[in-house]
Order: structure tokens, then C-alpha cells, then sequence
């Protein structure tokens, strides 16, 4: 329990769910260890797949009958929490909202009418309709294509006058978040990866963080780079790891840079926060760290 606590600090992916859930299993079986193995398996996680994890998740779950009501409570409530962080509810829910959608009245509850958010590109509909329909995707390449597509079509729309602007923002957010879940689901495959592999999907990372950043000029510059290095390497340059090196080392300086600002940013509202609910000192820090690592559920 106290491995999985670190993986969910360190960076929580969809796998948490089935976790969560061969845990709840198990629990309610009396502490059937095999109940747990079998929720985990039947869903395609394998014990080398909880090693592979950077926070290896090495021991079986082990309690006492006397914690079984709390635990079950408990990891029923994070249930919910990982379940709205890693389903794509929250993105069905966000484009329905921009694309109108017409709910029938039943007994006492009215009916509903969302009339679709207007100016939006032609074709618009199409490509959030794929998304949908491959967000459940192992192979994550083609939903990013698809998500970053998305967030570059809709991105002049945030700038511009709209009533609706807030469902529109929403649907943004929705979107960079379901680009998060599908990078967390394609880590294991990266592991034996190729190089074009591994660089392609880096190359989508920065595309989407420069879509929801400002003064993002060094990453398009690392962006560009990235681009450069895979290119090289398609056409045999012997130089392209050199080359990838350096753009690596550029885009380490790029991300702290930016996440520097953030905790400048962020600092003082926590420090505020922490004051004012008598926080120790540390859990003000803890929060601020979490924050810019993008931990927080």
C-alpha cells in the first residue's frame, strides 16, 4: 500500500484505477490474495508491469480484518478521484457542451437543450467525434495527433469574444488533460522503444505544453530541435544523437526555466494559504512542488 502511495505522488496513470480496484476486491473478499492478482491481470497488469513503474510496486497488499470497513470506504472515495482524473468523462462531457446535445424531460425533471457553441471550424465536430472514439487507445499515437489537432483548431476561438468562452476553455483543459493520460498509458511501451519512437512522442509532449503556455518561445525552439534531430535520424545522419543530446539538454534548461516561474507564480497564494490554515511549513513546500510537477489530483 505504501509503494502504491508513492507511484500515485510520483505520477499517477490510468493503471491506478484497476489498482485501486483489485484492492477494493480483495479487500471485500475476505483478503484473498488471488482475487487481487486476478482483477490486476484481467486487466493486462502483470507483476513485471508494477516493477516497471518508477515507483516499483514490489509487495503484495497486506491488512488486518479490523481495517477492512475504513479501507473499503477510503479507496472507494479515491475511486471516484482517479476515475474523474483518468476517464474521459470529463471530455465527453465538455464536448457535448460545445457541440449542443438535447436531454427528453422525465417525470418532475425538465428537459434539456444546449444549442452547439457558434464560429467554431468546419470539421470541428468530425475531429472531436475521433477523438472520441479512440481515447481508449493503447497505441496512443493516433488519439495525441488527434488531441493536438483539436487544441490547435480551437485556439483561435479563446482569444476571440464569446459567450460561451467558458465551456470553450473547458473543453481545452479536457482535452490537455486526456493528452496527459495517454502519454502516462504508452510509458511501458517506451521502455523497449526505438529512438524515432521515444523522440516522436517528445516531440507531441512540447507541442501541447507550448499550446498551453505564454513566453514559450525556448520551446518552440526545442520543438524545432526535436523535429531536427528526428529528421536527421530518418535520414542516417550519424551526428543525430549528438545533435538530440544537446536539444535534450536545452529543453531540461526550458522546462525548469518555466517551472521556476510557476513556483514564483504559486509561491506566495500557498504561503498565504498555509498562514492562514496553520499549515506547517512543509506541506506549504510539499504543495508548491507538487504543483510544478503536476501531481495534485
Amino acid at each position: 500500500m505504501e509503494e502504491w502511495h508513492q507511484k500515485l505522488h510520483n505520477n499517477t496513470s490510468p493503471d491506478d484505477v484497476v489498482i485501486c480496484q483489485a484492492l477494493i476486491d480483495y479487500i471485500k473478499s475476505d483478503f484473498d490474495i488471488s482475487v487481487y492478482w486476478n482483477t490486476l491481470n484481467t486487466n493486462g497488469i502483470t507483476k513485471e508491469r508494477l516493477l516497471s513503474y518508477d515507483r516499483a510496486i514490489r509487495n503484495e497488499p497486506k491488512f488486518s480484518s479490523d481495517q477492512k470497513e475504513g479501507l473499503l470506504r477510503d479507496l472507494g472515495n479515491y475511486m471516484r478521484t482517479l476515475k474523474a482524473v483518468h476517464s474521459g468523462a470529463d471530455l465527453e462531457s465538455a464536448i457535448s457542451n460545445c457541440m449542443g446535445y438535447t436531454s427528453e424531460g422525465q417525470g418532475f425533471m425538465v428537459g434539456v437543450n444546449i444549442n452547439p457553441v457558434s464560429g467554431l471550424p468546419s470539421g470541428f465536430p468530425e475531429l472531436l467525434q475521433f477523438v472520441l472514439e479512440h481515447v481508449e487507445d493503447k497505441n496512443a499515437e493516433t488519439l495525441l495527433e488527434g488531441l493536438l489537432e483539436a487544441r490547435e483548431e480551437l485556439r483561435p476561438s479563446l482569444s476571440k469574444p464569446n459567450d460561451r468562452l467558458k465551456d470553450l476553455l473547458f473543453l481545452d483543459i479536457a482535452l490537455d488533460s486526456t493528452v496527459r493520460t495517454a502519454i502516462e498509458r504508452s510509458y511501458e511501451e517506451l521502455n523497449n522503444a526505438k529512438p524515432e519512437k521515444v523522440m516522436y512522442l517528445i516531440t507531441l509532449v512540447l507541442e501541447n505544453l507550448i499550446l498551453s503556455s505564454d513566453n514559450n518561445e525556448d520551446l518552440i525552439y526545442c520543438l524545432k530541435g526535436w523535429n531536427q534531430a528526428l529528421s536527421m535520424l530518418e535520414t542516417g545522419d550519424g551526428s543525430w544523437a549528438l545533435f538530440a543530446k544537446s536539444v535534450l539538454d536545452r529543453t531540461r534548461l526550458a522546462l525548469a526555466s518555466k517551472g521556476e516561474s510557476y513556483h514564483q507564480l504559486l509561491q506566495p497564494s500557498a504561503e498565504y494559504l498555509g498562514a492562514r490554515l496553520n499549515l506547517d511549513q512543509w506541506a506549504v513546500y510539499h504543495l508548491i512542488i507538487s504543483f510544478k510537477s503536476g501531481v495534485v489530483l
